[in-house]
């Protein structure tokens, strides 16, 4: 049987001709057809579910489909996974970091092995608020959590957010002498918003607000003031919540980050989440362009079809090819000076899903490298020792 909730007036507000505010309506039970996917780990292709409001046709383009997490190990849930829609090839993805933040996010500590029952979702936003219809067709996979900062080191390089930001930092902040009476900047890409680098006492505290003003302002949500927040955790954003703290002293980055499938003027609090992260130094910084070593590959993102090199920078003893987008099915390698006559591949077999931030060892002639999830990586590589590494753009490799 097909799963209809209801949609709230905020929906049938999008499709009206009016802003008008209208009572509560329900979708036609006896019309609503739910998604039909085909599941291929966390990537489905699907046939678009249909939905009804008043016996009439929601438009198509308005229906946003999404991985949900419905079951925890034994546990009923109801969590929206953020997903990427592609309405144009009815396809749809999710990433295995963001089933771990949200893993994290609920309580499950490092190691921890989790079954997760995963649906396809359909609704009128990325968050269902305004109602939504499951796949009667489930996914079930395992995760192992990783503990969020307990991996990943991300180091304060942030060359997309080009933008100063209309959100701030306010609070109590001993480093800058704020008291709760002047803004702590944050620039953006468009979605995500970043105070980098800034220095914290565990004593301090904070919120973010929108153009300096307190008419739009995120806290924590639930009872503890100041809220101590876990590093690395995605919170929901809460209108006028709780304080905000570290529980150490130290350098941070502060994010804000928006519900893509929302504009800035359509988006609430509750449509963004924040998170606090370590500062880390970027160890590129004093790094040069060298041609000696490069990457070449088979790289949808460049068009590289292995005829040419994608450039590195090196401090003498390292090179890397930073922020190049990699899809799981690209697959690349390293050479010298634009030639075959000496490249490094992985020691293995067959081409190999690199273990990321893992010094691991290279081989002359050796077999191609991959990634097992699309995303942006640092490529990185010691000729000398024979090693190479793969992080995810922007972490600290582990050779610092």
């Amino acid at each position: 049987m097909k799963k209809i909730l209801t949609i709230l007036s905020v929906a049938l507000a999008m499709l009206a001709a009016s802003c008008t505010q209208l009572e509560k309506t329900v979708v036609s039970t006896g019309k609503s057809i739910a998604p039909v996917p085909v599941f291929s780990g966390l990537s489905a292709t699907y046939v678009p579910a249909t939905l009804y409001i008043d016996g009439n046709e929601v438009d198509t383009s308005l229906v946003y489909h999404f991985f949900a997490a419905v079951k925890l190990n034994d546990s009923d849930v109801s969590i929206a996974v953020a997903s990427k829609d592609d309405q144009k090839t009815n396809t749809v993805t999710a990433t295995a970091v963001t089933v771990n933040s949200l893993l994290v996010s609920r309580g499950f500590e490092n190691g921890a092995q989790v079954k997760v029952t995963f649906v396809l979702r359909a609704g009128l936003s990325a968050n269902a608020n305004t109602g939504f219809i499951d796949s009667e067709e489930k996914l079930e996979m395992n995760f192992v959590v990783k503990a969020a900062g307990d991996d990943l080191k991300y180091f304060a390089d942030y060359s997309d957010y080009t933008e100063v930001s209309k959100w701030s930092v306010i609070g109590k902040i001993t480093s800058t002498g704020n008291d709760w009476n002047s803004d702590e900047g944050m620039k953006t890409n468009g979605v995500a918003h970043v105070c980098e680098g800034l220095e914290l006492k565990s004593g301090d505290q904070f919120k973010f607000r929108f153009e300096g003003k307190w008419d739009t302002n995120i806290g924590a949500e639930g009872g503890d003031d100041p809220t101590i927040l876990t590093l690395g955790t995605e919170y929901p954003g809460a209108g006028g919540g709780k304080n905000l703290a570290v529980a150490e002293d130290g350098k941070y980055d502060l994010f804000v980050i928006r519900d893509s499938t929302k504009t800035e003027a359509e988006a609430k609090p509750e449509d963004y989440v924040f998170k606090v992260v370590a500062h880390y130094d970027n160890p590129y910084k004093d790094w040069t362009p060298s041609a000696e070593w490069g990457v070449i590959g088979k790289i949808t993102s460049t068009g590289n079809d292995w005829n040419k090199d994608e450039p590195m920078t090196s401090n003498g003893t390292w090179w890397v090819c930073r922020n190049l987008e990699l899809k799981s099915a690209d697959e690349f390698k390293f050479r010298k000076d634009a030639g075959w006559t000496v490249n490094i591949g992985c020691n293995a077999d067959e081409a190999t899903a690199a273990t990321l931030a893992t010094l691991l060892e290279g081989k002359q002639d050796g077999k191609n490298i991959k990634v097992s999830e699309d995303g942006k990586y640092d490529l990185l590589i010691n000729p000398t020792e024979n090693v190479y590494e793969v992080c995810v753009a922007g972490t600290v490799p582990v050779f610092e």
